[in-house]
């Protein structure tokens, strides 16, 4: 099991789903978490509406932070239930939840694992969130050809540099072993004044399109949002939080088909983002937006 965790990883928009909650009187809860992490929202919950709270059941790919977050709730442990699962799954589960929840974002834990999802760090380059199952980002780096580099780094994370990362990836690949090869490499394919004038580290987006590749979350969540909406009972809600506007897009467009079929409806128009507080005391979550479906 990873080091402890100190901090744990702030719930976005936490606030404005429990509101939603409080003001639409929902009775006894039946909660599915399909994203569960550390245990941020199901805390929040609990602390709020655990007199109301009939089920609370957390799912989540990695083992390792499904112990961690068993242990931070355990004294629920009466009205909860955590599953290892990816949540692409969840249409197996004989369950008819009233609230489901989906937070799409990377956990801070998964930044602390040692396991390559930072370029801050000196480690093997694997980032997946279960370290049981699927390649790791190395083997990806390693044998991936140049075309399916420059097609990942533009198909999820919309980078202008694609080709010419993608060219120094695959002839500097034996090198790569640690996050930080993988970084060094990146920055060396890259154009001086780019590199001067970026905003953010000139790597964040090859790393995040990457970790997004070899965990397939684009595919996953297509096939999660119809799980959900099918599995909710009658009046119930569906949160999902983003940070990515392929993420979004998705999102927007699997609760439209549901909803041009009658099966439910979008609770606001646009999608809600955080104020200005939450930004700054979270600055992880100035790219959330949280839409919200309703089933019929």
């Amino acid at each position: 099991m990873p080091f402890p965790i100190k901090i744990y990883h702030s719930p976005v928009l936490i606030e404005k789903i429990a509101s939603i909650i409080q003001s639409n009187f929902i009775q006894k809860l039946r909660i599915l978490d399909v994203t569960l992490g550390e245990g941020g929202y199901a805390k929040t919950l609990f602390d709020m509406f655990y007199d109301n709270i009939y089920l609370y059941l957390g799912v989540d790919l990695d083992i390792d932070i499904l112990k961690i977050a068993r242990k931070r709730l355990s004294i629920y442990s009466n009205k909860l239930l955590l599953l290892s699962m990816n949540f692409k799954d969840i249409s197996l589960l004989q369950y008819r939840p009233n609230i489901i929840l989906m937070d799409l974002g990377v956990s801070s834990y998964h930044y602390n694992t040692n396991r390559g999802f930072s370029f801050k760090d000196n480690a093997l380059l694997d980032m997946r969130y279960n370290k049981y199952t699927n390649r790791k980002a190395l083997d990806f780096v390693r044998q991936a050809t140049f075309l399916e580099i420059s097609f990942v780094l533009k198909e999820y994370a919309d980078e202008f540099f694609a080709d010419r990362i993608a060219k120094a990836i695959v002839s500097n690949r034996k090198y790569i072993r640690s996050s930080s090869d993988l970084r060094k490499i990146i920055l060396f394919s890259l154009p001086k004044n780019y590199k001067a004038s970026s905003r953010i580290d000139p790597s964040t987006k090859t790393f995040m399109a990457i970790r997004m590749a070899i965990n397939e979350e684009l595919n996953n969540l297509k096939l999660a949002i119809p799980s959900a909406i099918n599995m909710l009972s009658a009046n119930g809600f569906l949160f999902v939080v983003s940070y990515h506007s392929k993420e979004d897009k998705i999102v927007k467009n699997e609760f439209k088909k549901y909803k041009d079929v009658g099966l439910g409806f979008f609770f606001t128009k646009k999608p809600i983002v955080p104020d200005k507080n939450e930004v700054f005391s979270n600055p992880s979550s100035r790219s959330a937006k949280l839409r919200i479906f309703v089933r019929k």
